[in-house]
């Protein structure tokens, strides 16, 4: 994120261009797989402002998922083990730190962002 320019970014919302502004950052909770493991830390995500409407948008990485504390490769990670099956649902539950109900989430043909969710 330290390369991004929103000095030439279109609103999302009204469309303008170059009028959006830093409007500050907030800290995200995030689950990743590093290393063979499950860890989870923040990451911090950029705010902007458009001065042309008002509204305000948060600037995620792209292995973000909005509305979800997983990350994508966490949830790719997960998926690419069960399909595999390389461990029992519960082995794999445990490995990852998530329940059996999130696991059969991250499965479901066609997820959108509520099945994800934290």
């Amino acid at each position: 994120m330290l390369s991004y320019s929103w000095e030439d970014e279109a609103c999302p919302w009204c469309g303008s261009k170059g009028n959006c502004v830093s409007h500050g950052s907030y800290m995200r909770s995030m689950a990743d797989f590093t290393y063979g493991k499950a860890v989870y830390g923040e990451i911090c995500v950029l705010r902007l402002c458009c001065t042309s409407c008002g509204h305000t948008h948060a600037i995620l990485p792209d292995v973000i998922i909005p509305y979800s504390v997983y990350g994508l490769f966490f949830i790719l990670r997960v998926l690419a083990e069960y399909f595999l099956p390389l461990y029992t649902v519960e082995k794999l539950c445990a490995r990852f730190g998530i329940s059996v109900s999130m696991l059969y989430r991250c499965c479901e043909p066609g997820v959108g962002n509520d099945a994800v969710g934290a």
